[in-house]
């Protein structure tokens, strides 16, 4: 399932897209600095998977305790200023939802599932 967007063309499957860019990746000096339209991309943009997370502090300082069921599932690169889109349908407008995950600045991504365990 193909849909435009400002930025150029996403592939998605089964009303879900993954790893939207929103905004350019922050590397080098931008990774302070406010945030800048993304330059978008030729061709189709592969919306089938999860991006990139964002980056979390070092956890070395929980030392022994054992963090894998809290920061399992990260996945390392810059981009990951991307949305993940769930739509019944592509025809027309349709009302949007965020969800913004949790982990106290630790853990957590959009990859993640919203159902508590």
């Amino acid at each position: 399932m193909d849909v435009q967007t400002s930025s150029g063309v996403v592939r998605g499957a089964g009303g879900v897209f993954w790893d939207i860019p929103y905004a350019a990746a922050p590397v080098g000096a931008a990774r302070f600095a406010e945030s800048r339209p993304h330059p978008g991309w030729p061709g189709v943009r592969d919306a089938g998977r999860p991006g990139p997370s964002a980056p979390m502090p070092d956890r070395r300082w929980f030392g022994r305790m054992d963090m894998e069921p809290v920061i399992r599932g990260w996945v390392p690169g810059d981009d990951y200023l991307t949305v993940n889109v769930w739509t019944p349908s592509t025809e027309g407008r349709a009302p949007v939802m965020v969800f913004v995950h949790g982990g106290a600045f630790l853990a957590g991504s959009g990859a993640r599932s919203i159902a508590i365990d």
